[in-house]
């Protein structure tokens, strides 16, 4: 198998594996906000306020969109930048409220995957353009001078 095809096969792995993550906790916090108030900053306002279900849900939805673009590969590097800044997010709330906890972990993992998709892999694809392997000089004097040996000869 070439690199090219692993390059291929390892993003459509690591882009679904995500997006059924992310798929899943977003509708949880579209469908069950109150379970996710804990979550939310303190300067957010008081917990079971309608201004902080709306916010987990609207949360949630973005989460969804995200992940869906992340499934049919489209906008794939910005869907993963949008998923990465969250779980950092996400990360970095769970730091300061609980220490390293169990949400802690899992957002260190997903952040590595989505992290991964937000770079451009070496041969392939980005904005539509392909790279095509460049030439190093010293193989193209090499290939050129060729002929001037076999005139001198």
């Amino acid at each position: 198998m070439n690199s090219n095809t692993t390059n291929k096969i390892t993003d459509f792995i690591f882009r679904i594996s995500l997006a059924v993550v992310v798929i899943w906790i977003g509708s949880n916090e579209l469908f069950y906000p109150s379970v996710f108030i804990s979550y939310l900053p303190t300067f957010l306002g008081p917990e079971k306020s309608s201004i902080a279900l709306d916010l987990i849900m609207i949360h949630g939805a973005v989460l969804i969109c995200t992940a869906l673009s992340l499934i049919f590969n489209t906008l794939t590097r910005l869907s993963a930048f949008i998923i990465s800044l969250i779980l950092g997010s996400i990360l970095i709330n769970s730091l300061i409220s609980d220490g390293l906890s169990e949400v802690g972990f899992i957002c260190i993992g997903l952040l590595g995957l989505s992290i991964f998709l937000v770079f451009p892999k070496k041969n392939t694809r980005v904005l539509g353009y392909t790279p095509v392997k460049s030439i190093y000089p010293e193989k193209l004097s090499k290939e050129m001078s060729k002929p001037f040996e076999e005139i001198k000869k």
